[in-house]
């Protein structure tokens, strides 16, 4: 069960979820229909090859407009990325602004221990 973060980032993956389970399902009935259509010779098998094409073609066209709007939004600023500094501290509701240069305890390399983020946060 997914929890709703600060960002807004859980809703905008649950939409992008939704657009990809969608598209799937008009693709694949798109994809279906011109290959029984060829079957009941509606369509030659001359003629499926270039409407196959067109068909994946415009797939790809609507699946990279959507990718690309999502990544020109969120540098717009409208959507959240989770990235650490950004959102809504979640207990106190103010702008976490995240600032690494007065952090005297991370070493040289940014972090005082790399492995951290691998290792259960439980313990």
């Amino acid at each position: 069960m997914a929890s709703q973060n600060p960002g807004g980032s859980t809703n905008v993956s649950r939409e992008l979820s939704r657009f990809f389970v969608r598209f799937a399902l008009i693709e694949g009935a798109v994809f279906a229909a011109v290959i029984l259509a060829m079957t009941f010779d509606v369509i030659s098998m001359d003629a499926m090859v270039p409407i196959l094409l067109v068909v994946a073609l415009i797939g790809g066209a609507v699946l990279f407009w959507k990718i690309r709007s999502i990544q020109s939004a969120r540098q717009r600023g409208q959507l959240r990325s989770g990235a650490p500094g950004q959102g809504r501290h979640p207990s106190s509701g103010e702008a976490a602004e995240v600032s690494y240069s007065d952090r005297s305890e991370i070493d040289s390399m940014g972090d005082p221990d790399p492995m951290a983020k691998f290792r259960d946060p439980n313990t």
